[in-house]
């Protein structure tokens, strides 16, 4: 398809198109870069909500191990729920299905995580049992009346169990556990049986704190890594919002440059086209106008089928009817010159036979003089004749009466 055989209408429409279309791309893209802008930096948002909400959770947590505060538990556990909402807004806003993978992962580590939680809880409010329990026991001993060696191994028992919670130190609990083991076998009766009592506490509460080192310590290993994988995230997801607010900026400009280029160019090619066209008609119209009609019309302009060929077709067109008009008016200049000589010389024969024709006139007139009176004689013998045929009409008409008389006579 050739450009230049398209209608004026249909190329400034092409051309408009084209800077329209330019137009779109600049604003799909940057609306699409926005858009996925905004998307990464809500997703970033979120990471780092969550980050903070489970830095909150931990926090809680170990307030909670060493406080035994049930207040901090269910702080935790708020923070601990928080951080899933977070995640969860952030796997529904993922541009990639990857980002998704990831987030789910977090999601598990955060519910192994809580599970902790919960474990360690258990085990405190466990702990917490024991410890009031080896309290009351050791309040009982004391109403024994113990003598001053059982009161001193009551009271290292009890000191020890308290150091060892304050000091995290498991081998003052084996003190302990040998300074009740002593006291039961120097005792007796009630005495006897409450210091076996509390040792076999003493087992249980130091078969329960280890397990609430390890879930401790697993909560903090677990713990950490959560907190390093969701700021590494977030981490991650800052630098590409980064990156494609940049992109968006460079591609924006790239486009919008090129839509200014192209419709610079575009406007520019129709303009000089029908600029060009429309002077070139103008200097034929010009020249022939002058009279001039030797200019020929450009064959490539009267081959183009858009309206700047019918233009050039119109003019090289009507350049042949002027020059066929000019032919047919020197013809029949040189006819009626010709006519006119031939007319002059037919003007003197004519002349001549007027003067001829004119002493014929006078004999002629004398003829007709004589030709009236003679027709006025016969006029008036005519309207003689006509009265004598009166007067026979009449006598005629007189006789057929008497002869119709004469045969009814005769009949």
């Amino acid at each position: 398809m050739n450009l230049r055989n398209l209608k004026t209408q249909t190329k400034l429409r092409l051309g408009f198109g084209i800077v329209l279309l330019l137009t779109l791309i600049v604003a799909f893209i940057g609306i699409r870069s926005v858009r996925k802008y905004s998307t990464i930096s809500a997703s970033a948002l979120h990471i780092s909500w969550a980050d903070a909400y489970f830095l909150d959770a931990r926090l809680n947590a170990q307030i909670f191990i060493f406080g035994r505060d049930n207040a901090y538990y269910e702080r935790c556990k708020l923070m601990v729920d928080s951080t899933g909402m977070e995640i969860d807004a952030h796997i529904d806003i993922a541009i990639s299905d990857a980002e998704k993978e990831k987030a789910k992962s977090f999601k598990t580590e955060l519910e192994g995580y809580e599970e902790h939680v919960d474990r360690v809880k258990s085990l405190v409010e466990q702990e917490v049992l024991l410890m009031d329990r080896m309290k009351d026991i050791a309040n009982q001993m004391h109403q024994q009346h113990p003598n001053s060696t059982e009161q001193s191994l009551i009271t290292s028992t009890q000191i020890n169990v308290l150091r060892s919670k304050v000091f995290d130190n498991l081998a003052l609990l084996d003190e302990s556990a040998k300074s009740m083991n002593s006291l039961r076998d120097k005792s007796s009766g009630n005495l006897k049986q409450l210091a076996s009592e509390y040792v076999d506490v003493l087992t249980q509460y130091m078969t329960v704190v280890p397990e609430v080192k390890k879930i401790q310590s697993d909560l903090r290993i677990t713990g950490t890594e959560i907190e390093a994988n969701l700021n590494g995230e977030s981490m991650i997801l800052k630098d590409n919002a980064e990156e494609t607010k940049v992109s968006a900026i460079w591609s924006t400009a790239f486009f919008t440059i090129m839509a200014l280029i192209a419709g610079i160019i575009i406007s520019l090619m129709i303009t000089s086209y029908l600029t060009d066209s429309i002077k070139r008609a103008i200097q034929l119209a010009k020249t022939m106008a002058s009279g001039n009609l030797t200019e020929e019309v450009n064959p490539a302009h009267l081959r183009l089928k858009d309206e700047i060929g019918e233009l050039a077709r119109a003019l090289n067109e009507m350049k042949e009817k002027i020059t066929e008009v000019i032919a047919g008016v020197m013809e029949g200049s040189e006819n009626v010159s010709a006519a006119s000589i031939q007319s002059s010389t037919t003007s003197q024969h004519m002349t001549e036979g007027a003067n001829e024709q004119a002493s014929g006139v006078e004999e002629i007139s004398s003829t007709m003089e004589e030709i009236s009176a003679n027709i006025q004689h016969n006029t008036e013998n005519a309207n003689l004749t006509k009265q004598i045929a009166q007067k026979i009409g009449v006598s005629v008409h007189q006789v057929g009466e008497a002869s119709t008389e004469s045969v009814n006579s005769i009949r």
